[in-house]
């Protein structure tokens, strides 16, 4: 995966490159591993982008898909992403947070 989301600016405009570098930051502070195989959390949010990305999203849903698990993973708030990137960006990110809570269950009982 690595280099693939950053080939071609078709794919990176200037709010895809601000979205990827404030995730970034934000999980790297946190120093998020991925479960399963230790590498950087960031990996994911990549891997969503590029899809997003290559499916012809927009570039405020590939935005979307870099953060989408800011908030729910660090301790970024809803707010931070509205001031950061607006609230058309942030009501995106809003869609895609996960608002369970434990006693929710895990994923497969929600």
């Amino acid at each position: 995966m690595g280099r693939e989301m950053h080939k071609g600016e078709e794919l990176m405009n200037d709010l895809v490159r601000r979205a990827r570098i404030f995730a970034t930051r934000a999980h790297a502070s946190i120093g998020q591993k991925r479960k399963y195989d230790g590498r950087d959390y960031i990996v994911h949010p990549e891997a969503v982008a590029l899809i997003v990305a290559t499916a012809g999203g927009r570039p405020e849903a590939v935005a979307a898909a870099w953060l989408h698990d800011v908030v729910d993973d660090t301790p970024v708030t809803q707010a931070e992403i509205d001031d950061h990137f607006g609230p058309d960006i942030g009501a995106l990110v809003e869609m895609l947070t996960d608002v369970s809570r434990p006693e929710d269950g895990n994923r497969a009982m929600r």
